[in-house]
C-alpha cells in the first residue's frame, strides 16, 4: 500500500468510475483499475462493487476504508510541510521544546547562544508527557 493507491482509491470514491478518476487523476484507466485491484488484494476485501447503472459504489470495507485514507494523506500533507520546513531551516536555527516550567533551566544556554551570534531560539512549549 503506498500514497498513490490511497490517492486512487479517493479518486473513484468521488467520481463514482474508474474511467473518472482516471481523468480527474491523469493516468489511464488500467493504471487505475490495476492498483485497486493490487490494494483489494493486499487488504483481503472489495472496495467497490458495480451498480445497477454500471458506475461503482462502495462496499462497507470501502466506506470505512475512505475515513481511514483520508486520515493517512491528511497526516502524509502535514508531515511533508513539516519535514519541508525543517530542511528549510537555516543552519543556527534551534528548536527547544520545553514545559513552561523548566523554561528557566534554558534562560542560560540561550544567552550564551545569542553571545555567540545565534539566533534566538524558537521554544515550544507543552506538557511534561507531551514531549516524552
Amino acid at each position: 500500500m503506498d500514497i498513490r493507491s490511497l490517492q486512487y482509491f479517493l479518486a473513484i470514491a468521488a467520481c463514482g468510475s474508474m474511467n473518472k478518476a482516471a481523468d480527474s487523476l491523469f493516468v489511464t484507466q488500467s493504471a487505475v483499475s490495476q492498483t485497486i485491484s493490487k490494494l483489494e488484494k493486499e487488504l483481503g476485501l472489495k472496495l467497490f462493487r458495480r451498480a445497477k447503472d454500471n458506475s461503482l459504489e462502495m462496499t462497507t470495507a470501502g466506506i470505512r476504508f475512505r475515513i481511514y485514507c483520508r486520515e493517512a494523506l491528511d497526516l502524509w500533507a502535514k508531515t511533508s510541510r513539516e519535514l519541508n520546513a525543517i530542511k528549510e531551516q537555516k543552519a543556527g536555527h534551534y528548536i527547544i521544546g520545553s514545559s513552561s516550567v523548566n523554561l528557566q533551566t534554558w534562560m542560560p544556554l540561550m544567552t550564551e547562544l545569542r553571545e555567540k551570534g545565534a539566533p534566538y531560539p524558537d521554544f515550544v512549549f507543552d506538557t511534561a508527557d507531551a514531549l516524552k
